[in-house]
């Protein structure tokens, strides 16, 4: 997928002033996310930042955008005119500061998923497994008894809305140092913004024979990545 979000206005708040406007006429064929997002922030601590979104002069959304990738989002449809506003405000918690600094903000216009599904779910269809990262896998041994088995990673997935996990593969291989996990991809329903994103996903359980040496992690019926296992005494 790419760039699914563009930016169609930015600016900030802070030294170069105490208000912003940005306006944007919405384009496309079909309906879409708007997004008023804090890219950066060196604001003292003793000034915030409210957003508001307005879309066909009506107020849709509003709120604190003072930390870095705050945000605020709405729904929009082709040629909506949306006006987002930007305010800096004082904190009056007693903090001084010699430079006021600057907090700048992106609006961006994102492509959306909606979806539906029966009740139980299922995986997301795909035709390969997704993009993963930073696998770890470890057989803690510490004390306290009972002995557990615990592994960690992230995925890429379509959107926030898309829930990830790891369930024990049935049935396992041969070798039962070796525990077999199939991974699988939900999407929740709703309406999501079309962002790539990084969620993270863990497997417990706790050991009762023998530890593990490595784990073997499945995309339906297809192995796609093998994950030496630590032990931690």
């Amino acid at each position: 997928m790419s760039n699914a979000c563009t930016t169609v206005g930015s600016g900030g708040v802070g030294e170069s002033g105490s208000f912003q406007v940005l306006s944007h006429m919405v384009t496309g064929q079909t309906s879409k996310i708007i997004k008023l997002v804090t890219t950066q922030s060196s604001l003292c601590p003793n000034t915030g930042a409210a957003g508001q979104i307005m879309v066909n002069d009506q107020s849709v959304a509003h709120g604190d955008i003072t930390g870095v990738q705050n945000s605020l989002q709405a729904e929009v449809q082709p040629n909506d005119r949306v006006t987002a506003i930007i305010n800096s405000y004082p904190r009056f918690n007693g903090v001084v500061c010699f430079r006021l600094g600057e907090l700048s903000a992106e609006l961006q216009q994102c492509d959306l998923v909606a979806t539906t599904h029966a009740a139980g779910g299922g995986p997301t269809p795909t035709t390969s497994a997704p993009q993963t990262r930073g696998w770890y896998a470890w057989n803690n041994k510490m004390p306290p008894r009972p002995d557990d088995f615990h592994i960690e990673g992230e995925v890429l997935v379509a959107n926030p809305g898309v829930e990830v996990a790891l369930h024990r593969r049935e049935p396992q291989g041969i070798n039962p140092q070796i525990l077999q996990l199939t991974l699988t991809c939900t999407q929740r329903p709703g309406i999501w913004p079309q962002v790539m994103t990084w969620q993270e996903v863990r497997y417990d359980k706790v050991l009762v024979d023998s530890s593990f040496d490595s784990v073997e992690l499945f995309w339906d019926q297809t192995s796609f990545q093998t994950v030496p296992v630590d032990t931690v005494h």
